[in-house]
Order: structure tokens, then sequence, then C-alpha cells
């Protein structure tokens, strides 16, 4: 029974601060909760056409804790990261240098997560007495995030205050402003209205201008003049223009489907492209490869693009790539092979059949045959196997794990979390917490209560019960826990252990009523005696937390005194300076000297026999007075 991580109780007192540090107390907390989420969120791209952050100096001693989160934040915990600016980011009316270079990174971070909604919100209740230049900075951000969260009448209200009060506003963040304006038409399909928009801005900024070129000439693909589009875009050398002018040839007849297979297969070669990018390739090649009359080559493609394409994302006319799409390129190629050998509907083993003997030789045919399975089988069981082998499938393919999301959890064809497939659910959920989305992982579990086929429930409900609590559900978490001790056969050894990890969560979450509630419950059970000292302790810091010193000074005794009530081992001496502690805060001073007296004459470490002096001789001068 113990926090993750070997556990060292030697106490070291720190002269500075006048308190024991346990090496296992400092950073246990954090440890669950960063093997958690360490490396599970991959860094992602902000949105585009905003421009940089204005240059803010370095003003506090917060600079040393941001530079710390930082590196935490580059090593894959965002989230992590996140929960620790919200309880220690300098209060913007003493610090406001310091809380603008926070606010920075924390936009950063939300941008890197597509969390659009709480960039939105964030900058929403940003303070009114900003400098001018950072507010109209994180003001950009937030039309940049409500175009991409799909908002664009309210990201242009944002830009339209933006552009009338632009005061001092350099030309270039003027020119970021209007280039999302025209996006944000675009995004509403008023074509029109972004043609007059490309217009002005040609007028005030010049046709040289590589992003007017670009916006341009996909203002005139959308409108149906590919011809006009491949004139404006020749020449545009840069990767974003690449999909834009071969479409633009497709469209106009200037390149024919093979020339641009090829020139788009070539462009893919390049390593350094963007993903967005490499998705509108892969895009324009399933748009070419339909005009050759190539279905199964086409359903290739479209798996490589919706698999690269940004969650959520829909058609636009030009690269259209959807799930929905996708499945129904599926189902009509499954029901043609059925068709052509014969394959009758109702007949679910002879699809089972033809599907699980193509799974090693011919992947692709046992996709297409399993999706029409899916749809097709007359037993709702075996409907449910065909969509696992199905996702089985995808998740093996580059980028499965996100073609998986988008075909099931992203699409329009599960309305609900209830209706996609059950055993597909599983799979989800895995995906979800490798991509560190906490939220949606926990709210599709709890719409699978019962544990996957082959899972013990015990495993199952506990790792329900963490990312509940880790998903800020704590109500939820909380009952799922306490339904584990409440079990016929209560957990022991290692299982309680790791029960015990989530208990800790919420400890450092600060809901120690809730933890308190666990712990008590735990020590009801029978326990060996250190586990039971390891326990008390524990609850001594939770009732510390809520400000119930004498509780928890009885119980940090409790544990120093488990089983031997005169112990001095290393851990007694940590747990009585922390009873020393609490006894003076509760005014109990006299016994608070006792402890203190106790340890001094049990130590032999000059350093700590300063810091326990210093100690004895602050509570003797506190009763004197």
């Amino acid at each position: 029974m113990h926090r993750h991580g070997a556990l060292v109780f030697a106490p070291c007192y720190n002269a500075r601060h006048e308190r024991p540090c346990p090496a296992f107390m400092p950073m246990s907390r954090l440890r669950p909760w960063l093997l958690c989420l360490l490396a599970a969120f991959p860094p992602g791209a902000a949105p585009a056409e905003t421009p940089a952050a204005p240059p803010i100096v370095a003003s506090s001693a917060a600079d040393a804790e941001l530079q710390a989160l930082g590196m935490l934040a580059s090593a894959g915990a965002p989230q992590l990261v996140l929960a620790r600016m919200d309880a220690v980011q300098p209060a913007f009316a003493e610090d406001p240098v310091s809380w603008m270079r926070w606010e920075r990174m924390r936009i950063g971070l939300l941008e890197s997560r597509r969390d659009w909604a709480a960039l939105v919100a964030r900058v929403a209740a940003a303070p009114a007495d900003l400098a001018p230049d950072f507010l109209r900075w994180l003001r950009g951000r937030q039309a940049a995030a409500l175009l991409e969260s799909g908002q664009p009448a309210a990201a242009r209200q944002v830009l339209r205050r933006l552009l009338w009060s632009a005061g001092d506003a350099g030309r270039e963040t003027r020119r970021g402003w209007r280039r999302l304006v025209i996006r944000s038409y675009l995004l509403d399909d008023r074509l029109a209205d972004a043609r007059v928009a490309v217009l002005r801005y040609r007028q005030d900024f010049g046709e040289e201008d590589p992003e007017w070129r670009l916006l341009s000439g996909e203002v005139l693909l959308r409108s149906g003049r590919p011809e006009e589009a491949h004139a404006v875009l020749a020449g545009l050398e840069r990767p974003a223009a690449r999909p834009l002018r071969l479409l633009a040839a497709l469209r106009s007849g200037r390149l024919d489907a093979d020339q641009v297979l090829a020139r788009a297969r070539r462009a893919l070669e390049d390593t350094g492209l963007a993903v967005p990018v490499q998705a509108r390739l892969w895009d324009l090649i399933a748009q070419a490869l339909e005009r050759q009359q190539r279905p199964v080559a086409r359903i290739e493609a479209l798996e490589r693009a919706l698999a690269l394409a940004a969650p959520g994302q829909a058609a636009d006319g030009l690269f259209q790539v959807d799930a929905e799409l996708l499945w129904q390129a599926y189902l009509e190629a499954g029901r043609r092979i059925g068709n052509r050998e014969q394959l009758l509907v109702g007949r679910d083993q002879d699809w089972y059949f033809a599907a699980t003997e193509a799974l090693e030789k011919q992947p692709l045919r046992a996709r297409l045959l399993f999706a029409v399975l899916g749809e097709t089988a007359s037993d709702p069981h075996r409907r449910e196997l065909a969509h696992d082998y199905l996702a089985a499938q995808l998740e093996a393919l580059p980028g499965g794990r996100r073609l998986l999301r988008a075909l099931y959890l992203d699409g329009g064809r599960y309305p609900r979390p209830e209706a996609i497939p059950r055993l597909v659910r599983y799979r989800l959920v895995d995906g979800l917490l490798a991509d560190g989305e906490v939220n949606a992982a926990a709210g599709l579990m709890r719409t699978i209560p019962e544990p996957p086929p082959g899972q013990d429930r015990f495993d199952w409900q506990l790792r329900r019960a963490r990312v509940s609590v880790l998903a800020g559900e704590l109500d939820e978490g909380s009952r799922l826990l306490a339904g584990l001790l409440e079990a016929e056969t209560p957990p022991a050894g290692e299982a309680l252990d790791r029960l015990l990890q989530v208990v800790f969560d919420l400890q450092r979450l600060k809901a120690h009523r809730r933890a308190l509630g666990l712990l008590r419950r735990i020590a009801a059970l029978p326990l060996p005696l250190r586990n039971r000292r390891e326990l008390l302790f524990w609850m001594a810091e939770s009732e510390q937390a809520l400000g119930r010193h004498a509780a928890a000074a009885r119980l940090y005794l409790a544990s120093a005194a488990t089983p031997d009530p005169h112990a001095m081992d290393p851990w007694a001496q940590t747990a009585r300076y922390h009873a020393a502690r609490e006894l003076a805060a509760a005014g109990f001073v006299e016994d608070a000297a006792g402890q203190l007296q106790g340890l001094l004459n049990a130590t032999r470490d000059a350093a700590r026999q300063r810091v326990l002096r210093h100690e004895l001789r602050r509570l003797r001068q506190r009763a004197a007075d």
C-alpha cells in the first residue's frame, strides 16, 4: 500500500522551510497523474492566421515556475500543466506582466489540445484593462478558435470589433484578421461575400501576397472557376498551394487524372509536409481515382485522408472526404463483392467465411465485407462482432486510431454514444485515453459499465473510476470506488494498492472529504499493521488540508505509534513532526513542544537538530506571549 514509486521514509528537515520533506512526499501526489498523462498529448498545430503574441518582458519570480511548466508541457503533459496553472498563475491585479506571460503559454496549450471552447471562454473572461496589443492578440486567437470550432458568424463579430478599433495594430496583424474574415465567409459558404472580401484585400495589400493568392484560388475554385484559380495559383510553390493547384488543374482539364495522381503522390514524398496538406493530397488522389472509376483504390485513399483530417472537419466543396462518404464507399464496394460472388443477404455464415478468409492476404476486401455484415447481419451479436473485426482492421492502418474515431465517434452515423457497437466503444475508450482525451473517454465509459470480454471486472471498474476522477467527475469516481470497497470480496494486496492510487488522485484534486470517506472504509478492512500505519498518515493529510488540526494530529500520532507507541524509526519521526505542527496549529503548544523535544533527543543529524531547536524556541516564545 503505497503511492507510485519507491518510498523513502527518512525525514530530511529543511531548514529553509522549517518542515520535514521525506523524499516520497513532494512528488508522490504528482507522480500517478504524471504517469497517466506523460506522452499522452501529441502537439497539435495552432490555428492558422493568428499573429504572434507581442513580446513580454520577464518581471517576477513566477518566471522560474513558468519555465519548468514549459518543459513539462514539452514532455507531453499539457493537461497537467493547465491544472497546475489554474492553481498558481499569478493574479493579474498583483503582477500583470507575469500574468500575460502565463496566459500566452496557456493559450498555446489550449490550441495544441484543440480545446477551442475553453480558449474562447478564457479570452471572454480576460481582464478588460489588459495592454491593448496583448488584448488584440488574445481576441485574434479567439476568432481563430471560433473558426476552428465551426462558428464563423461569431468569429466575424470578434473580427469586426478588432478591425473597427485597430488603433496602432500593425499592417501584418490587420492582414491576418482580414484573411480570417475571408475564411469565415468560406466556412459559411457565402461565396459572394468571400469574393468581395478577397477583392478588397487585394486593393489594400496587393496581389503578390502569397496568402491572398491561396485564398483567392480557393474562392475561385469554390465558385466554379478552376481556370482562373489555376492562373492565380500558378508558380506559388508553398506546400499549402500544391493540392489547390492540382485540383484546379484537374477541374479545368489542364491535367488528366493520371497526371494529377502522379504529382500528388510525388508531393507526398516530402516528409516535412504539414498534416492538413497531406490530408488534402490524399483527398485529391481519391477524387482522381473516382474519375478513373477505381472504387477500391479510392477507398484506400479516402481512409488515408480521413485518418489525417482534423476532428469534425466538414466537406468544403473542394476537399470532401468525411466519415459518411467512406461508409458509403465501404458498403457499395462490399455489396458489389457480394453480388459478384453470390453472397446472399441473411446468409451470415457465408459472408463471415469470405471475410475471415481474406483477413491475412486481402485486408481491404475483409474490411468491405465486415462493413456490409455490420449493417445487414440478421443477428445483433453478429453485427457487433463484424464491427469489432472491422475496427481491429482499421486500428492496424496508418493513423488507424484517428480513422476509427472519425468513422464511429465524430461522424453522423452514430448520433449517440450508446448507438456505437459496444465492442467498438471499448476500442474507442482506449484510443481516447492514449490521446489524453480524458473527458471524452469518461463520457464514453459511462455507456459501458460492463468490462470488455476477458477483462477482470474490478480492473474495469477501477479504470472507470480513475478516468472519472481525472475528468473532474469526482462524484462518479467516488461512487465507483465505494462500490468496489463494498463488494462481497473487498480488494486486498496489489488490487487495494491500485485503488488507493485513485484515492490519492482525489487528494491531489483537493477532494479531501471524498478521499477521507473512502480511506475510512479502507481502514475498516483487515489490513497488515504496516499498511494501517500508512493509511493513517494519508487520512491525517486530508484532515490537515481541511483545517481540522486536532484530528490531523491524532491520526499522525496514531500512524507514528503503530504498532509501537514509543517508535522513533524514520516513518515515526516524520509522522511525529507533522503531528507537532498540527498540535501547535490546534493550540496544544505543550504537546507540540513535547513531540519536538522527543525528535530532538532521537536525532543525531546536526542540520535536523538546528531545525528542531528553532521550532522549539518559536513554540516557547508563543507560549510565553
